[in-house]
């Protein structure tokens, strides 16, 4: 399990590295927060719909339904899971703060944090695996978390559960998928080179993200640290445990699923709290704090779902 660990915290190392690049680009002002928007619009609308067309072209003749439907299903236990977790903490808060704490013990980072984890890791069948957990994702998260961070009188747009990039993939790829069309090959690199932006461009924006932020004042707030917490430690470790209980067909579903509980908060915690009118800079505390301290517990989340899972 050593080795696992150490060879998984190299990977995950790059992509801090990556992290860095934007961070100290930010910093010399040579990325701003105009750029640093467009760059988020150009993963979320191309990129992230043709990373997930590209998983299913490279998974073409690889058959695994038994192993997309455990994905589904056990994604969406963790976020049940967590959002069970997450109503044992901050009941004297004020409804403003206990909602966008509790958001960001729910929601962890599975699009621009997940799947770059999930194909530094697993390659292609991480992708494969991490576009379900993206579509599962965007359902709760527009239609739980809007009502969570706006407050039960919040009317929820079912388009936007449903319409969304993860889906966009997953509905544009599982035809040739499910046919076993390739594409010509112009049309294959092309999808395959916008697919290969994705961890870099997506860790540059994290990285932005970070250098915005106010690291002593981050740092310094206690409730960050119940959120990473709940985040890094507890809901991995509850589906650690289910895991060992239910039948799933291999470890890289297993790894795929523990390194998602594991993610760090959402950058969508910023979003809707910004949009809900909450307390945007205990979001973006949280955010950063989680994400930095991240770098400590995915590598041995990773390396349980390889060893011993």
């Amino acid at each position: 399990m050593f080795n696992n660990v150490l060879t998984v915290t190299g990977q995950v190392l790059i992509l801090y590295l990556l992290m860095s690049v934007g961070y100290g680009m930010t910093k010399l002002r040579r990325l701003s927060q105009q750029t640093t928007k467009q760059i988020t619009d150009l993963l979320l609308m191309v990129v992230t719909p043709c990373l997930i067309v590209n998983s299913f072209q490279n998974n073409i003749g690889n058959f695994d339904w038994n192993g997309l439907l455990w994905v589904a299903l056990i994604c969406s236990m963790t976020i049940g899971i967590a959002i069970v977790l997450s109503l044992f903490f901050y009941r004297r808060r004020e409804e403003g703060q206990r909602a966008v704490l509790r958001y960001c013990m729910i929601y962890g980072n599975v699009g621009f944090m997940g799947i770059p984890l999930f194909e530094s890791i697993l390659g292609a069948k991480g992708v494969f695996y991490g576009s379900v957990i993206v579509v599962v994702f965007n359902l709760f998260v527009w239609t739980h978390g809007v009502l969570l961070m706006n407050g039960s009188g919040q009317q929820i747009k079912l388009s936007r559960a449903l319409i969304n990039p993860g889906t966009i993939g997953l509905l544009a790829g599982l035809p040739f998928y499910l046919f076993s069309v390739s594409f010509p090959a112009p049309i294959a690199k092309t999808v395959s080179l916008i697919a290969s932006l994705n961890t870099p461009l997506a860790m540059l924006v994290i990285g932005s993200f970070i250098a915005r932020s106010n690291l002593r004042t981050a740092f310094s707030d206690r409730r960050v640290y119940v959120v990473s917490l709940v985040r890094l430690v507890l809901v991995p470790a509850c589906m650690c445990l289910l895991l060992l209980l239910l039948p799933v067909p291999n470890k890289d579903v297993s790894t795929v699923c523990l390194v998602a509980a594991g993610t760090p908060v959402a950058a969508y915690a910023v979003l809707f709290s910004e949009k809900a009118g909450r307390d945007t800079a205990l979001s973006s505390s949280a955010v950063t704090v989680c994400t930095l301290l991240s770098v400590l517990t995915i590598p041995v989340l990773a390396s349980i779902g390889r060893s011993i899972l």
